[in-house]
């Protein structure tokens, strides 16, 4: 009787200890990943660049490739070649343009400043009100202007890091390069070293997971180029100052979901507070509503179509969750974090559904 009940068992008890080896292998080789991914996060950008780059890249060298009925190999040195192209006279004409422009931001910050400090007044304006607060423009004034003049003195520490991040960048283009080439093979190579058995569900896992990181930048491109064009429109409509970097600005905020909204809208504002129009003859109290109610307007316009029809919702997340994520990515990885925090979290829907199939969470069949 002893022996019968014991061999109904077994099945059940071993099915349990299975069970238990691979969540507990599982659960090591995340948190070890994790963990190693952490650590080795700055030597990471430039891999992590890279591959954002040839996510975007290689779809356009397969056309390519089956357009012109050339290898892949080849159709990728084309693209690239035609990306450097494109950049390196970008680099050289909008560039100095760029810096003229940031320059003259810089002399008018120092302008307003120096008149607050020549008029010697006991007060300043803000949206036609008059506040009594000497010390407080004292502060501001040499703090700030100390700030903006003194960046020629630090001129060796900014060739500098412009000298690292041109590295990096270089660095990234050619990990990218690599990647958009060799992808399939890398991705087959990965793939064989699964049980054979699995190795049908890592091809649906992997090809689930580029398809979201695809979609998401390629989409994300899109509406950075859009919102840029429209917030560099309406600044020029509205006569705010150095329309063209609020527009570019703005297409680059587009990239930080959730908070690159308000910082263009702080931005803006502030703009409109202490320089006011270039031409609309309103009071500022006026201005400053009409800038806010443009920035309401493009963002609902912004989150309620845009967003919608160019990313389509294709993550699939809440906005609660995506802040999370924000907020998460800012602490690990900074900028590139916030970034890169909604397909790293739909990825990890993906994986975590993935895990689940493989772990196959069953009750175990209760003996009878």
């Amino acid at each position: 009787m002893m022996s019968d009940e014991r061999s109904t068992l077994d099945p059940a008890i071993q099915a349990y200890r299975y069970l238990s080896l691979r969540i507990v292998v599982t659960v090591v080789a995340v948190a070890g990943a994790g963990a190693l991914l952490y650590v080795a996060r700055n030597m990471l950008i430039p891999l992590i660049v890279g591959a954002i780059i040839a996510v975007i890249l290689f779809p356009w060298a397969r056309r390519l490739s089956r357009l012109l009925h050339i290898s892949h190999q080849l159709a990728t040195a084309i693209i690239y070649l035609l990306l450097l192209a494109a950049l390196v006279p970008l680099f050289l004409f909008v560039g100095p343009v760029l810096a003229d422009r940031i320059d003259t931001a810089q002399e008018d910050i120092v302008a307003v400043l120096q008149t607050w400090e020549e008029t010697g007044a006991k007060e300043i304006t803000v949206l036609g009100f008059t506040f009594q607060a000497q010390e407080m423009v004292d502060e501001i004034t040499s703090a700030a202007t100390e700030w903006v003049t003194t960046t020629a003195s630090h001129a060796v520490g900014f060739a500098i890091d412009v000298a690292h991040t041109l590295l990096l960048a270089v660095m990234a283009l050619v990990v990218g390069f690599y990647l958009t080439r060799d992808a399939e093979s890398i991705a087959t190579h990965l793939i064989d070293l699964a049980p054979p058995g699995r190795r049908a569900n890592l091809r649906c896992l992997v090809a689930e997971i580029y398809e979201i990181w695809g979609c998401f930048f390629r989409s994300q491109l899109i509406l950075c180029l859009i919102v840029g064009v429209i917030l560099g429109v309406a600044s020029a409509a509205l006569g705010l100052r150095q329309p063209l970097l609020l527009g570019i600005w703005g297409g680059l905020l587009e990239f930080l979901p959730t908070v690159g909204h308000m910082v263009w809208g702080a931005t803006a504002l502030l703009l409109a507070i202490f320089s006011g129009s270039t031409y609309l003859p309103l009071s500022p109290l006026a201005f400053v509503a009409l800038v806010l109610a443009i920035y309401i307007v493009f963002t609902q316009i912004d989150l309620n179509i845009l967003i919608p029809h160019i990313i389509g919702g294709s993550l699939q997340l809440h906005p609660l969750v995506v802040l999370l994520g924000v907020i998460a990515g800012i602490e690990i990885a900074g900028v590139l974090g916030v970034v890169l925090a909604a397909p790293t979290i739909a990825s990890l829907r993906v994986i975590g559904r993935a895990l689940l199939s493989w772990l196959d969470v069953r009750s175990p069949p209760i003996p009878g």
